[in-house]
């Protein structure tokens, strides 16, 4: 009976934790059109639960946002990206995508395209990240609206949190242990 007992608390100790990634984005560039004018934003993306370290695509994804403000002339244009940005149907001027190596603690690689999105006072953009600490804003028709860097960091809190089915299995088998011993005596 002590052995059904060390098993269940071994499977509660051993409860999987949640997979899930959450990483930061943050971009600094500066403006082509008006030199000296920051181009800032920010944003994250979720990884779906169970995807482990390693090479990921927009699949992968369970959430992306990502959000940056232009200024040209004392107008400002905030442009906000979604999910559905990074996915959209192949034409011959853009290819929306997305790609990342991740480790435990680290992002070692990104690359993504969003489509573009419509402006009040300028023009149409979108993000490229060509690399880690190298991005640009801006649309097919035009060079580069502004030039910058992103970095994008995996957000360690709150923490691995055990999978509720898990712990609801371990709880489970710990009673089923506790009614058999207490049926022994």
């Amino acid at each position: 009976m002590n052995a059904i007992l060390r098993a269940a608390a071994l499977a509660l100790c051993c409860a999987g934790a949640a997979q899930a990634a959450t990483v930061n984005l943050v971009y600094n560039g500066t403006s082509s059109k008006e030199p000296g004018v920051a181009v800032t934003g920010s944003g994250q993306f979720v990884t779906k639960d169970g995807v482990g370290p390693g090479s990921i695509g927009v699949d992968d994804l369970a959430s992306f946002n990502f959000s940056f403000s232009f200024s040209y002339q004392g107008q400002t244009d905030t442009f906000s990206f979604g999910l559905s940005d990074l996915s959209c149907p192949d034409n011959d001027f853009v290819d929306c995508s997305f790609s990342a190596t991740l480790s435990d603690t680290a992002v070692t690689a990104l690359a993504l395209q969003t489509t573009e999105l419509p402006a009040v006072h300028g023009w149409a953009q979108g993000l490229t990240v060509l690399s880690l600490g190298n991005a640009l804003t801006g649309n097919f028709d035009m060079p580069p609206l502004s030039r910058g860097s992103i970095t994008a960091t995996v957000d360690q809190t709150p923490g691995e949190l055990p999978e509720p089915a898990s712990l609801a299995l371990a709880g489970v088998a710990l009673l089923g242990a506790c009614a058999a011993r207490r049926k022994r005596l």
